[in-house]
This record gives structure tokens, C-alpha cells and sequence, in this order.
């Protein structure tokens, strides 16, 4: 059965068309230089313990398919230096029985192949005599078998070590939590990984091929708008990560942390650049809350330490013989000082236990109306300049909440009322029923929020600049505190402006039954319709 002059590859490691295309070739010269008929050649993994490339000349995909099982099995026998024929004839028999009936006049020659000393796979020829005379005659023609398997062999593990480490490598680059940036030596975008697709909002097939001054745009922080970081490729190689801001898709700036390294030809030519991009907007926000704290802490600090050692100074001196009613008036100052620092620090250590998630709360069913009477009566009796008043539902549903969370919560929201409308009017505190909640609201008379500031009125220590805001005392945790507390509820906090102006902060709280849904029969639903 000879071959039609081809050599077909039956099984592929990894798909490597090179790899295939060598070791056909090598099958194919050796079969018809020792005049065989056909053969196969099998190289073997030694790690993983099986076959991991397959070609053979003179046979079709259905007998190598009957041999397959057979070679897979058949290669750890070879392993042994010298093969006896006893060994080699039952090599033989169980090779050629599984063969097809054509190549049953046939014998099999089984051939170790050896590498370095180590097995590294199968010649198997389908010859006419026992052996092929050419080796009979020449025994270093089997030699020259092995240099030309073993060149083949060579070649596909250095093709395996590289197909693996350039998996390895492009897993690492999928899978870093950093963006990656690659752009060549004209700063034209080649690609990037699924992080910074996400960082950017661009996806590489969009921009492929496009100039990095134009997407993906990486700005020096100062005047974003006018500098571009990157200059001359030749000068990335920059010693210290850079701080830089990434202009994402929609025009959005991200502070990201670059790291720049040129990629370089043998002979030292810049083919391009790869920018490592890490986000770091979360530690920039740590810093900035750091110095926020340290300026609102020692603002807020600075007054009553003033008072107390003022106060504390001029009645210690010798010889001063104040009025009792002065004196009084002084160290009356100096308690209530020295209570305000107390509950500075008492408002800091909560806020740090709630963000360390040491907020537990006791949920009973409270009567909500009454809570919010008994917290509108003490704070009225605070200040005289507003008028604090309570518009409810009739029938409100009793809500699961911690009753002492929930005054705290109303507390600040009356408080921050008080101070941002320093010149007094009213404040209303009113109520809405859902269906499975309900939604309390502190509406004041003071100037508003800015809409931008709506949403970081919550967050730790802001506070607004300009007009009222600047003079209003606190550390800006108070609205931090609320949030945090009506959202261990399972509430929602939120400010608005009504439409007579003011702020309006308005927070929701579970029902302990949802509203029971009307019941509609059958013969008011046609009632309805015949209508």
C-alpha cells in the first residue's frame, strides 16, 4: 500500500502548522528512504506522560485512528535502551493486529526515538522485511533517523516553551487589576487589557491604529487640557512612577499612577512603549479626606481650646478677685467648651467605629409619630429664632427600626437645619406613607444645596465653602452619620430642594407590614369594564 506521495499530520500539540509541516516532512523522506510503506512518527511528552504530536505518510485518518490507542500505549515499552526481539515481536503483533487488513502482509518496525538520553517518541514503519536493510546495512543511517527526528523534537519544544510563555504572558496581562497600554514608537495604540478597557470605557478594536494624543489621552494633572505626558518614546524609561490623569470615553478624568518602559530591537532602535496605568483615585480620596480631617479637626479644635485655656489662665493668676457672677459666667464657658470637645470626640470615634462596621442596631416597632414629636419638642426649646413644626398622616404605620438610631438621625437633620439658617424660620419635619415604607422629611429656610454638592453632602467631612457654610461650626460627620445609619436600616437617604427653596432631606424606613393591596372581585373588574 504505498503512499501517494503524501504525508498527512493526524494529530496537532497546540495547532502549530510549522511543527506539522516539519515532522511530515521527516516522515515522509524517512519511509521512502528506507523503503517502507508507510510509517508513523509520534513524539513523546515526558512530563505529561502521552504522545503530543502525531504524523504519518502512506496511511489515512481511519487506520491512524485504529492505531492511535495503540501507539499511545505502545511508546513506555520503547523506553528501554536495547529492545529484545522477543519484546519487539510483541510490539510487532499487537501493532499489526490493530492495523487494517491491507497492511497485514506487512511487518512493523517499532523505533525508539532518543533525546539527550531521554525517550522522546516513536518511528513505527510498515516495512516489507523485518527489518529495513538500509539500517541493516548501514547502522548510522538510524542516527541520521534520530538527528533529523531530533531537530524536529527540538524545534517543537522550543515552539511549546514559547506558545506557553506567551500564554503566560498574555494571562497576566488579561488578568492584571492594572491598565496596560501598548503603542509603538509613534505613540499609535496596538492594544490594551480588559482593565483598562474598563478604566478608559474604549475597547481596543475601536482604537487600534489611532494616536494616543487623540484616545486614551495620559495628561499631567496640572492643566489636563493642554499638556500631553507623553514626549519622545526614547525618554519613557522613566525611573519612578509618574502621576498623571487618564481622560476616559466620556471626557471623565482618572488619577492613575504610569510606569513607562521602552521596548527595544537588539540593536538598541525604540519599536514602541508599554505603559502600565494604575488606578489610584482611591488613594488620592484617602489623602484628600486625611488633609480634610486635619483642617476641619484642628479648626474645630482651636476655639474651645482657646476659650478654656483663656479662661482657665485668667482665673488661675494670683490675686484676681473676679465677681461671683463673672466667674460663674467663665466657668460656665469652660464647661461648655469642654462638653463640645467631648462630643467632638465621641462624634470621631463613632464615625470610625460605623466605618469599620461596628454600627449594631436594636430593631423594635417604633411609633414614629411620636419619636419625631418628643425630638421636635427638645430641639425647639435649643433655639428661640425657629419655629419647628410636624405635619403627619393620620394613620402612620408603626416602622422596625433601633429607636435610639432613629433619633439620632432626626437630631442631626434638625441640627443641620438650625445652623444653615442662622437667622431662624421655620423648620418642617413631615411624613409620607408607601407601601412599604415610609419617608421622613426635614425641610428648612436656609439658602439650599448647590446641586453638585448633593451627593457628597454625605460623604466624611465635607463641608460646602462659601456663605453660611463657611461659619457654620461642625466636623462634617453629621449627614456621614445619618446616611450610615438610615442604610443599616435598609433606608435611603437623599436631599432635595422644594419648590419654596431651602433643603429638604428626606430618609426612608421600613414598614413592619407592607400596605395591604385592595381586593378587586371578578364582578367589580367587569363592573369596570362594562362601564
Amino acid at each position: 500500500m504505498r503512499a501517494k506521495g503524501k504525508a498527512t499530520p493526524n494529530r496537532a500539540a497546540e495547532g502549530v502548522p510549522e511543527i506539522h509541516g516539519a515532522l511530515s516532512s521527516a516522515i515522509s523522506n524517512i519511509v521512502r528512504a528506507l523503503g517502507s510503506v508507510a510509517g508513523v512518527v509520534a513524539l513523546w511528552d515526558e512530563d505529561k506522560h502521552k504522545p503530543f504530536e502525531f504524523a504519518s505518510y502512506g496511511l489515512n485518518q481511519k487506520t491512524m485512528l485504529q492505531l492511535g490507542h495503540v501507539i499511545d500505549g505502545a511508546i513506555p515499552h520503547l523506553e528501554a535502551e536495547h529492545l529484545s526481539k522477543k519484546s519487539l515481536k510483541e510490539l510487532s503483533e499487537l501493532l499489526k493486529h490493530s492495523s487494517t487488513s491491507a497492511l497485514d502482509r506487512f511487518h512493523v518496525v517499532a523505533l525508539p526515538l532518543k533525546s539527550e538520553g531521554h525517550l522522546a517518541g516513536m518511528l513505527l514503519l510498515f516495512h516489507p522485511s523485518e527489518k529495513p536493510q538500509l539500517i541493516v546495512d548501514h547502522p548510522a543511517v538510524y542516527n541520521i533517523i534520530m538527528d533529523e527526528v531530533g531537530i524536529v523534537l527540538q524545534n517543537a519544544r522550543l515552539f511549546q516553551r514559547l506558545v506557553e510563555e506567551k500564554r503566560w504572558l498574555e494571562a497576566v496581562i488579561r488578568h492584571s487589576a492594572d491598565g496596560i497600554l501598548i503603542i509603538d514608537k509613534e505613540q499609535r495604540i496596538l492594544g490594551f487589557n480588559p482593565a483598562l478597557e474598563r478604566m478608559s470605557g474604549w475597547k481596543p478594536e475601536d482604537v487600534r491604529g489611532q494616536p494616543c494624543s487623540e484616545v486614551l489621552r495620559i495628561c499631567a494633572p496640572v492643566k489636563p487640557h493642554e499638556k500631553f505626558i507623553l514626549r519622545k518614546i526614547d525618554a519613557l524609561n522613566a525611573p519612578n512612577p509618574v502621576e498623571a490623569l487618564l481622560i476616559a470615553r466620556d471626557g471623565g478624568q482618572i488619577s492613575v499612577e504610569a510606569n513607562y518602559a521602552a521596548i527595544q530591537a537588539e540593536g538598541g532602535e525604540v519599536l514602541g512603549s508599554v505603559i502600565g496605568l494604575r488606578d489610584i483615585t482611591a488613594r488620592k480620596e484617602a489623602q484628600e479626606l486625611q488633609t480634610t480631617f486635619l483642617s476641619v479637626i484642628s479648626h474645630e479644635l482651636q476655639t474651645p481650646i482657646a476659650i478654656i485655656e483663656g479662661y482657665a489662665g485668667l482665673l488661675s493668676e494670683e490675686g484676681m478677685d473676679l465677681p461671683k457672677d463673672q466667674m460663674r459666667e467663665k466657668l460656665k464657658a469652660i464647661k461648655e467648651e469642654s462638653r463640645r470637645l467631648s462630643e467632638m470626640v465621641d462624634t470621631l470615634l463613632y464615625a470610625s467605629r460605623i466605618q469599620a462596621g461596628g454600627l449594631e442596631l436594636r430593631r423594635e416597632p417604633v411609633d414614629v409619630p411620636s419619636l419625631i414629636r418628643r425630638v421636635a419638642q427638645r430641639m425647639g426649646q435649643i433655639s428661640k429664632l425657629h419655629a419647628i413644626s410636624v405635619d403627619l398622616p393620620s394613620s402612620f404605620p408603626t416602622v422596625i427600626a433601633d429607636y435610639e438610631r432613629v433619633q439620632e438621625v432626626l437630631t442631626n437633620l434638625i441640627d443641620n437645619a438650625m445652623k444653615y439658617s442662622p437667622k431662624g424660620g421655620p423648620i418642617r419635619i413631615e411624613g409620607e406613607v408607601r407601601s412599604n415604607e415610609v419617608v421622613i422629611s426635614v425641610v428648612d429656610s436656609g439658602p439650599g444645596i448647590p446641586r453638585g454638592d448633593r451627593e457628597r453632602v454625605f460623604d466624611r467631612f465635607f463641608r460646602r465653602e462659601g456663605g453660611i457654610a463657611t461659619v457654620a461650626k461642625g466636623t462634617g460627620l453629621g449627614l456621614f452619620i445619618c446616611k450610615s445609619i438610615v442604610e443599616a436600616h435598609g433606608g435611603r437617604i437623599w436631599v432635595d430642594s422644594p419648590p419654596d427653596g431651602g433643603s429638604r432631606f428626606r430618609f426612608t424606613l421600613p414598614r413592619l407590614e407592607p400596605a395591604a393591596l385592595p381586593a378587586i372581585t371578578l364582578d367589580r373588574l367587569l363592573a369596570g369594564v362594562n362601564k
